[in-house]
């Protein structure tokens, strides 16, 4: 039903069929142990987050709560090293389905170069 509310006429699976039911369980596990070691850099979230605004994509399907985001930016005010004290990493509150914002940072340009967004919507 997502998929078809996407406009997608398929959908990538992985086939398990070829496991052991000991295999399969493992598998079940480790999969969702790596998401709870996984980390976010928080430069690369706020630019995946704005290209599904850009996209007009329901930002709320992410699982991202405002509180989330709020922690996303506080991270990011941190870890930006040419962010001067009060900068201008800002979390102006729901807009719609997503949370504006404003980031700093030279990451997201080093990575997108002149594509890199100067506005972000979380």
């Amino acid at each position: 039903m997502a998929a078809a509310q996407l406009g997608l006429g398929e959908v990538p699976t992985l086939k398990l069929s070829h496991l052991s039911a000991g295999e399969r369980r493992a598998y079940v596990l480790a999969d969702n142990k790596l998401a709870l070691n996984a980390g976010w850099d928080t430069e690369i979230l706020a630019i995946e987050l704005q290209a599904l605004i850009d996209l007009d994509f329901d930002g709320s399907v992410t699982g991202f709560s405002l509180a989330d985001a709020d922690l996303a930016l506080d991270q990011a005010r941190e870890s930006a090293p040419d962010a001067a004290e009060g900068s201008d990493l800002v979390c102006n509150g729901w807009r719609g389905q997503g949370q504006a914002a404003r980031a700093t940072g030279t990451k997201g340009r080093q990575f997108q170069g002149s594509n890199a967004a100067k506005s972000v919507f979380l």
